[in-house]
């Protein structure tokens, strides 16, 4: 007991000093001082662990390996046939006329490109209405020109010896003849292999170039006719949402004012045992109806709160006989005329009011913000303000009849370019 006091007030007791001190003990692999960081500040962390490793950044290793030597050597190119011979710079090998390595990308068209000779030509590729434009040499020279360049027509045009022809002549000339062998060899082989590829040749030149207008038509768009176009789509969407939002109301009120229709077959009714299981059905929710309905009023607890509100009014009335006479209300509680009312300045509100002074324009009538911005941009063009200059009782209740009808007049115009678009789709 006497030692948790001294230790709660800081104080040694003798029986401690007397005591050996215990040796030093080794330095745990936790304890011991962290590199890269001094040794006051981290005394300074106690027994908190820093919330980061610290990490030291050095230079990257040298890797001991041996470095791999670079070689000028020759190699073989496959797709030149003209026997060039390159030179490019080969790792840790000295062998020289190799294949070059990336000859497996390049592109192998020409197989896929038939071919065909003057005889084949004369047989089944040449036709009564190509004998005036197209020739064999002609057609043999735009085949090599597809083969040398891989089917890229822009290049083959340019590379044309004759630039009268257009890239559509061109494609169409190619797609027809290699469309005309294909057939020729399903023919001959009696089947339908082809018949998809077949298929897939048609090339429509006139197709094409209507395309190839409506895209520079597309590209020669002004920024004021995208911004159109733009608002036009918006449009577009607003109607098509707005025809699918009246569709779906019309379905639901077609619905309810359609006859029910029953759930089951009519001939389970027939028997005694399905007269009992619908009679028990309907005394179900006859029960359910009538714990639902509220519980009647005692007659006598109602006629007894009649009576009490009787006595009251009675009481009120001679309470008010009973107080001497007051001109002021002698004169509100006659019938007044509306001139009359004007003469005394009178005026008796049907609506509640809010305590406090308040502005007359204040309490005109207020609309959906959608709706509001629309109201005012009329009142704009009428060049009548937002809110009366001069708001007199009588103008504030002609500019509220006036907010009122132009509300009226914009609910009557949705209504109309709702029907006009029932109507634009129905047709």
């Amino acid at each position: 007991m006497s030692n948790d006091i001294l230790d709660v007030l800081n104080l040694q007791s003798n029986n401690q000093s007397l005591q050996p001190k215990n040796k030093k003990q080794k330095l745990s692999d936790n304890d011991q001082k962290l590199s890269g960081i001094n040794r006051e500040l981290y005394q300074l962390l106690g027994e908190n662990t820093p919330p980061i490793l610290i990490k030291q950044n050095k230079f990257k290793d040298k890797s001991l390996d041996k470095v791999s030597p670079w070689y000028w050597s020759q190699f073989n190119n496959g797709s030149r046939k003209d026997g060039l011979r390159l030179w490019h710079w080969n790792k840790g090998s000295k062998e020289s006329n190799a294949n070059y390595k990336f000859e497996k990308y390049n592109g192998n068209n020409e197989s896929n490109i038939p071919n065909f000779t003057q005889k084949d030509y004369e047989d089944f590729l040449q036709d009564d209405e190509d004998e005036g434009e197209w020739s064999y040499e002609e057609t043999l020279y735009l085949f090599n020109l597809v083969k040398t360049y891989e089917l890229k027509w822009i290049v083959i045009h340019d590379r044309y010896r004759d630039n009268v022809r257009t890239i559509e002549d061109l494609k169409q000339r190619f797609y027809q003849i290699c469309q005309r062998i294909l057939i020729h060899q399903n023919e001959l082989n009696e089947s339908n292999l082809n018949s998809n590829l077949i298929s897939n040749l048609n090339f429509n030149k006139a197709k094409e170039i209507e395309r190839k207008e409506y895209l520079n038509r597309l590209l020669a768009r002004s920024p004021a006719e995208i911004a159109e176009e733009e608002s036009l789509l918006i449009e577009a969407k607003k109607f098509e949402i707005s025809a699918k939002k009246t569709i779906q109301e019309r379905s639901q009120l077609l619905q309810l004012l359609d006859t029910p229709q029953a759930n089951g077959p009519i001939q389970q009714y027939l028997t005694s045992q399905g007269l009992t299981q619908l009679y028990n059905s309907l005394m179900t929710t006859k029960v359910k109806r009538r714990q639902n309905e509220a519980v009647p009023e005692n007659p006598l607890t109602v006629l007894n709160e009649k009576l009490k509100q009787d006595k009251l009014n009675q009481q009120k009335v001679i309470e008010e006989k009973k107080k001497p006479s007051n001109p002021l209300n002698s004169l509100l509680s006659k019938n007044l005329t509306i001139k009359q009312e004007e003469v005394f300045g009178l005026k008796t509100h049907s609506e509640k009011i809010s305590p406090g002074v308040y502005l007359r324009s204040s309490k005109l009538t207020n609309f959906k913000p959608n709706v509001q911005n629309k109201v005012v941009g009329i009142l704009g063009e009428l060049n009548i303000g937002k809110k009366p200059v001069m708001a007199t009782e009588k103008i504030v209740n002609k500019q509220d009849e006036l907010l009122r009808a132009i509300n009226n007049l914009l609910e009557l115009k949705k209504q109309l370019d709702k029907l006009d678009a029932e109507t634009k789709i129905n047709r």
